[in-house]
């Protein structure tokens, strides 16, 4: 017979419903505590970034401005001294009346600091500061007669300066016209703290803690003076302190967040500062965090009800979870095998295309030989003066061209073909590539020139570089498309070692200048994870593309110990920038004595040796010097490049793995960089292990000859011998 429950059994279960419910509300409270302090530090941390970010890109395009106005100078100060007075008076006003921006005035001072030429008659009562934005141009704060900040931008010309005025206020408009919060605001100030930009005037050149203290002397300025330790040491970051609204001093202190970054220039940086409420975010996310403890009450409310639902549905969730295991082991299984079928369908394309090429190789390689071989004939017999004798000249060269050609497609079928290097005249080569790139420009783009390479040049494969400024340009024709009109333009320059270490590129310090190829379009632009990837082969944004044009591109121009990089914004256009070791051409007569001394009869060596150890040196010294060999040594390559310079050697051998203590590349490094220079020179590397570098630095003609360590005499005279074979 079953037992009749009691009215005690009703209460018992009832406490115990009651009981399991105060526990849940209490773990409710627990979790929503840690929930609300994680919810607030989640969003105030996603706002200081915010910020941050908004800082870090007004700081970057602050820095670029004044680096495109002192172009401006600099460009400006140099047509200055063609000219007479009055053509440079209207030279100042036709600038000054053409500019929409913050440019405000241009002031021309002689040898002596005295005002010739002043657009606004303006007077300066005050300079705060001075800096560098590069070599040639002096940056400087300034308050004119009329209490206005003024940033000063100076450059010497032969006879006198010139100095570019530019209007703090009418810049700060640009920047300040995002709305941080409810009282929010940004400011910029120099490292020393004096206020550049506020949005209000009564601020303007004061400095930020002392001017303050003079202004408001009852203030609190502590954790405000803590802040600005940090920003004057040019760091970037974000920071919460107590400060108050200077615009309105009847305003009661408050929690502020501030995020600032430095304004780099060459010899100093200003700081630029984004500031707003504590309360402005905190106070959003209390409100919203209350309605969700208000939903999270009500659903307190409600548990009794989804327990018993929840442990029916238990059950079945743990057979749909096992079910949906199941289903993702058995597609990630499908998805292995889809990407292993692709991979191997991609490997056999790339096996099938370099045997293709191969075979495409020897056959076009068996047509060149007659080509060359009769154009050499008739070049020969034909008077040089004759139309007959550039013809065969030019059927010659573009033999040649073609030979370089096959020779790529040889290396894609892994054949050991060399590629050697020569002297490139910076502007006849990129004259001669923008002739055949305007042979294929479409219609609606137009080409733009502004290449300055008189005298400069850089040591390269023609065909190479021909490939990447074709896939350069291209490139650029197709961001362009054939809907609307473009323009793509074409720059060249000579450029310092500092201006790659500007851009953070790792320079190795054995060149001083190198050249800089631009390819600039107004095209549709990238976004930052696309330029991520332009460099990666197979990757491609075009429906049609290989994905292998860019990636060609970085890789020659590596090769070629360069550098390449590209800008871009989308909607606005890309910049791709070559760097390229520079060389000058050595000179013929030189070339020319040297050529006809060369001798490698017995006891007539002259070798130089370079090695960090010293008992390495003396021993080979010992033992070329029983053989009669003439032979210098030196430890380091500053040693070896000075005696290079004063006496003629016949053979340099140098060991790769240099000691970097004193500041020494490596032997390929040091190898290239003379290569030109002295180019009947025989080079002979020495290394521990033959690595893929000094491999391809012999193929491309940059080394004679390796050897791997220890070595003897006898195997350094072997090389020499049969580098001397190869060279005559």
């Amino acid at each position: 017979m079953r037992k009749k429950k009691t009215g005690n059994d009703y209460r018992l279960q009832l406490a115990a419903l009651a009981g399991i419910g105060i526990v849940l509300l209490c773990i409710l409270g627990f979790m929503g505590a840690e929930t609300w302090i994680q919810y607030r530090d989640a969003l105030i941390s996603a706002q200081k970034d915010q910020m941050l970010l908004t800082v870090e890109t007004l700081s970057r395009d602050m820095s670029d401005a004044f680096e495109d106005k002192a172009a401006d100078l600099s460009a400006m100060s140099r047509t200055v001294e063609k000219l007479d007075q009055e053509g440079r008076a209207r030279l100042y006003r036709d600038f000054l009346e053409s500019r929409s921006d913050y440019v405000d005035n241009l002031i021309e001072l002689d040898s002596q600091g005295n005002s010739v030429w002043n657009y606004t008659r303006e007077e300066f009562t005050r300079i705060y500061a001075a800096y560098h934005v590069d070599e040639g141009t002096l940056f400087e704060e300034a308050m004119n007669d009329l209490g206005e900040i003024r940033l000063l931008l100076t450059r010497k010309f032969s006879g006198g300066s010139i100095c570019m005025v530019l209007d703090a206020a009418t810049y700060f408009e640009r920047i300040s016209g995002v709305t941080i919060g409810t009282n929010g605001y940004f400011l910029v100030k120099d490292q020393e703290g004096i206020i550049l930009m506020y949005p209000t005037e009564n601020q303007l050149g004061l400095d930020v803690i002392e001017g303050r203290k003079e202004l408001f002397p009852e203030a609190d300025l502590t954790s405000l003076e803590e802040m600005l330790k940090d920003q004057e040491a040019g760091n970037t970051d974000t920071a919460e302190y107590y400060s108050y609204w200077w615009s309105d001093p009847a305003l009661p202190r408050v929690r502020k967040i501030a995020a600032y970054a430095p304004v780099r220039l060459m010899d100093g940086f200003l700081i630029i500062s984004a500031v707003m409420d504590y309360s402005d975010i905190y106070d959003p996310i209390l409100g919203g965090f209350r309605g969700i403890i208000g939903i999270m009450s009500l659903a307190g409310l409600i548990i009794p009800t989804v327990l018993v639902i929840w442990l029916l549905l238990l059950r079945q969730s743990r057979r749909d979870q096992e079910e949906i295991h199941y289903l993702r082991e058995l597609n990630k299984v499908l998805e292995e095998t889809h990407r292993t079928e692709e991979t191997l369908e991609q490997k056999q394309r790339l096996q099938i295309m370099g045997a293709v090429t191969g075979g495409i190789a020897h056959e076009f390689n068996n047509l060149l030989t007659p080509i060359m071989g009769y154009a050499d004939m008739l070049m020969l017999e034909l008077p040089e003066d004759s139309e007959a004798y550039d013809n065969a000249k030019e059927i010659f060269s573009a033999s040649e061209k073609a030979r370089d050609i096959i020779r790529q497609i040889s290396q894609m079928s892994r054949k050991n073909m060399e590629t050697t290097y020569h002297y490139i005249d910076g502007r006849e080569f990129l004259t001669r590539c923008l002739k055949m790139v305007r042979s294929m420009t479409p219609a609606n783009v137009r080409i733009e020139e502004d290449v300055d390479l008189d005298g400069a040049g850089f040591l390269g494969n023609k065909t190479q570089m021909s490939q990447v400024m074709l896939n350069l340009t291209l490139n650029a024709f197709q961001a362009i498309g054939r809907e609307s009109g473009g323009v793509v333009r074409v720059e060249g320059r000579q450029v310092s070692r500092e201006v790659l270490q500007h851009r953070g590129l790792d320079t190795n310090g054995i060149w001083e200048n190198y050249i800089r190829i631009r390819v600039v379009d107004n095209g549709c632009g990238m976004d930052k994870m696309t330029m991520e990837q332009i460099f990666t082969p197979f990757f491609t944004t075009r429906e049609n593309g290989t994905g292998f044009g860019l990636a060609i591109a970085e890789s020659m121009i590596t090769s070629h110990r360069g550098y390449i990089t590209v800008d871009s914004t989308p909607g606005k256009g890309s910049v791709f920038t070559v760097y390229l070791p520079a060389a000058k051409k050595a000179d013929e007569e030189r070339l020319h004595s040297a050529a006809a001394s060369r001798g490698y009869e017995e006891g007539s060596h002259k070798i130089i040796v370079v090695d960090d150890n010293v008992k390495i040196l003396q021993e080979l010294a010992g033992e070329f010097g029983k053989l009669g060999v003439t032979v210098k040594t030196c430890v380091n390559t500053a040693e070896a490049e000075e005696q290079l310079s004063r006496h003629h050697y016949h053979v340099l051998l140098i060991d790769n793995e240099l000691s970097r203590a004193g500041g020494d590349n490596t032997g390929i490094d040091f190898a290239m960089s003379i290569r030109e220079k002295y180019n009947e020179l025989l080079i002979i590397v020495m290394a521990d292990k033959i690595r893929k570098e000094i491999v391809e630095a012999r193929q491309e003609g940059i080394i004679n000859a390796y050897l791997e360590k220890p070595v003897s005499v006898q195997e350094l005279l072997e090389s020499m011998q049969i580098a001397s074979s190869e060279m005559i």
